[in-house]
């Protein structure tokens, strides 16, 4: 099914991205061998890739290689030899290096790299929240210094009710 959106829908040159994508997907989510079986039924099927490996596209051949470091419980050296020998193709997709990152963690013990903070979306929000309560509260001590324009201004919010 993939092999045959690919050939219907996508670029020629895209021809090794569809699956490499998918694999990594896969890997991800600690599913090596869903992941060679969607490698292997990818290459069957698609009338535009010659049987192998190796195969004519390197991606092809980088995630052919994974697995088998993967299924075989290679060390890190070889999963960064991979990477480096393929760094040019895997280049291509930015999501690559993270996936990559992932299944390092997952499958060769790569330490989790160290989170920057904030850590979610809430703490990012707290801490613009805080910030603009400072910037505030300091633009209140400059004015302080300086005379009042608008002296209806802060006569009516002295007198208004604060229920």
């Amino acid at each position: 099914m993939l092999a045959e959106f690919h050939f219907h829908q996508g670029f020629p040159r895209e021809i090794d991205l569809f699956v490499v994508g998918t694999v990594l997907q896969f890997l991800c989510l600690r599913k090596h061998v869903t992941a060679a079986f969607a490698l292997l039924t990818y290459v069957e099927k698609h009338p535009g890739i010659k049987k192998g490996p190796p195969y004519a596209h390197p991606l092809l051949n980088f995630v052919w290689l994974l697995l088998i470091a993967i299924e075989n419980k290679q060390s890190l050296s070889t999963f960064m030899i991979l990477i480096e020998k393929y760094k040019t193709s895997l280049e291509r997709d930015p999501s690559y290096l993270e996936y990559l990152d992932k299944i390092g963690q997952t499958f060769f013990g790569v330490p989790a790299p160290k989170k920057k903070l904030p850590t979610d979306v809430f703490s990012g929000l707290f801490d613009s929240f805080f910030s603009a309560v400072n910037d505030s509260t300091e633009n209140e001590g400059q004015s302080r210094d300086q005379p009042h324009n608008n002296t209806n201004l802060s006569r009516r919010m002295e007198t208004e009710d604060l229920d």
